[in-house]
């Protein structure tokens, strides 16, 4: 629970309603599935992910599918951040996880 909220404060702040320039929507972020793409088929909705149990759902279910790809929490927090900044993300959500045990 602690990871996750970690990574909701460093995604939207807790803004269930946050979406990002790339499209990502809700409280963690999550890229929907959209009828007219072939990626994230397996994803909610736009307006299901406005929902914060779904959002979070989706959202560990991400990352969860990340840890066990991954191993090492550090990758997997870096394949669920934005794309291009680098370990820089998954270092500021680790820094906040340790911050908050």
């Amino acid at each position: 629970p602690i990871l996750i909220a970690s990574i909701i404060e460093h995604e939207s702040k807790g803004d269930p309603n946050a979406i990002s320039s790339s499209g990502a929507i809700g409280i963690m972020q999550v890229m929907p599935f959209e009828s007219n793409q072939t990626m994230f088929w397996d994803r909610p909705t736009r307006s299901e992910l406005f929902d914060p149990k779904t959002n979070i759902q989706e959202g560990a279910r991400i990352l969860s599918q990340n840890i066990n790809y991954y191993v090492d929490i550090r990758n997997a927090i870096l394949h669920y951040g934005p794309i291009d900044v680098g370990y820089s993300y998954a270092d500021s959500v680790i820094n906040t996880y340790n911050n908050s045990k």
